[in-house]
C-alpha cells in the first residue's frame, strides 16, 4: 500500500526495536531525521540507541496503552483451559508481558511462551521457572511463524 504512494518502506527481520536498529538504514543515521509513531512510553531502546548515534528524532505519541480489564472470572476461565490443554500465550512486548504478569503472576508456570525478540525472551525466562515451561523465541509474529513455532512444540 505505501508503494502506491511512492515510499519505500523497510520491514525488519525481527518485529521488534533490536530488529528495526539492526536496518542498515538505521544503523548510520547520525544527522538524520528519524520519525516515530508509537504508544506512550514505548520504543525506549530504539529512542535511545538513535539519539545517542546523534539522530535528529521527531517523536510523535499517538496513544497510550493501558492494561485491558479483566474479569476474576474471565481469568478463572484461561486457567481451566490451561489445566486441561496446553495453552501458550504470545508475549510481544516487556509491556505485555507486564500485564500478563500482573494478572497471572501465581500461575506463570500453567502456560508455555511465544517471545517476540531475544530482549523480551530474556525477560520472561529471567522471571519464570524454567524447567516447567516452554519458552520459544519469535523474530515475528506472522501467522505462520506461530503455527511453526507451535508444531515444534514438545509433547
Amino acid at each position: 500500500a505505501l508503494q502506491h504512494y511512492g515510499i519505500n518502506a523497510l520491514t525488519a527481520i525481527i518485529e521488534s526495536s533490536e530488529g528495526l536498529l539492526q536496518l542498515p538504514i538505521l544503523q548510520h543515521c547520525h544527522h538524520q531525521v528519524v520519525a516515530f509513531w508509537r504508544g506512550i512510553g514505548g520504543r525506549q531502546l530504539l529512542i535511545e540507541t538513535l539519539r545517542a548515534q546523534h539522530c535528529h528524532i521527531i517523536d510523535m505519541t499517538l496513544y497510550q496503552r493501558v492494561k485491558p480489564v479483566y474479569s476474576v472470572q474471565h481469568c478463572h476461565n484461561i486457567l481451566a483451559r490451561a489445566a486441561k490443554v496446553p495453552c501458550w500465550v504470545i508475549i510481544s512486548s516487556e509491556f505485555s508481558f507486564k500485564n500478563w504478569y500482573a494478572l497471572f503472576a501465581q500461575h506463570l508456570t500453567q502456560f508455555h511462551y511465544l517471545v517476540l525478540g531475544d530482549r523480551v525472551t530474556q525477560l520472561v525466562l529471567d522471571q519464570l521457572p524454567q524447567e516447567k515451561i516452554e519458552v520459544r523465541t519469535l523474530n515475528r509474529l506472522d501467522a505462520l511463524t506461530i503455527k511453526t513455532a507451535l508444531l515444534h512444540h514438545k509433547a
